[in-house]
């Protein structure tokens, strides 16, 4: 759904690119930025597993979560991470450990971010979710996202169901049978005395 959001913004902000008129390739860039954030940000109104991450620190930074997974999106190839896109910050490290706290889901050091790939015609020719090390920023997984998948090929993920049989439940002993229980084990104690 967001690979989707992404190109679909990404493309009607090319087809009002006008280099004629002043426009260059920073305009086209900062204006695709802002719709695609303007579009995630109304997305979470249709899917209840995304929301967006308020940044504190600098407010034309955007992360968006997915449940409760901090993710961030560049435009550029999946191995050529823009060193700013490396490095958490603090509100993103907050969400993650939210996610820990929430989830159980650790990111010793992982982030997650969103390539998009563009063609010399400025189209979306994929976008690529890229896992990369905070500390150095290396990639360590890119995984290519298809597009127009339909939602109800996307599903929640969860834990496999465990069976268990029925539970026995025995009677609780009433007041009578328990002093007698007392006394018989009181009785073998007198004997042996």
């Amino acid at each position: 759904m967001i690979a989707n959001i992404i190109r679909t913004s990404r493309q009607s902000t090319v087809l009002l690119h006008d280099p004629e008129g002043g426009d260059n390739e920073w305009s086209l860039g900062c204006r695709a930025y802002a719709r695609i954030c303007h579009a995630i940000r109304e997305a979470t109104n249709q899917y209840s597993w995304l929301r967006v991450v308020k940044e504190n620190e600098k407010p034309l930074r955007f992360t968006f979560a997915v449940g409760n997974i901090p993710v961030k999106f560049y435009h550029g190839e999946a191995n050529e991470v823009p060193d700013h896109y490396c490095t958490v910050t603090g509100t993103e490290a907050g969400q993650l450990q939210l996610a820990l706290e929430i989830d159980g889901i650790e990111m010793k050091g992982q982030l997650l971010r969103l390539a998009v790939v563009t063609d010399v015609t400025r189209d979306v020719t994929n976008v690529d979710l890229v896992e990369l090390m905070s500390e150095n920023g290396t990639a360590t997984g890119v995984y290519e996202i298809p597009f127009n998948l339909t939602p109800n090929n996307v599903v929640q993920l969860q834990s496999k169901a465990v069976n268990l049989p029925p539970i026995a439940l025995e009677p609780l002993p009433t007041k009578e049978e328990i002093r007698a229980a007392e006394e018989q084990q009181k009785r073998p104690k007198r004997d042996a005395n």
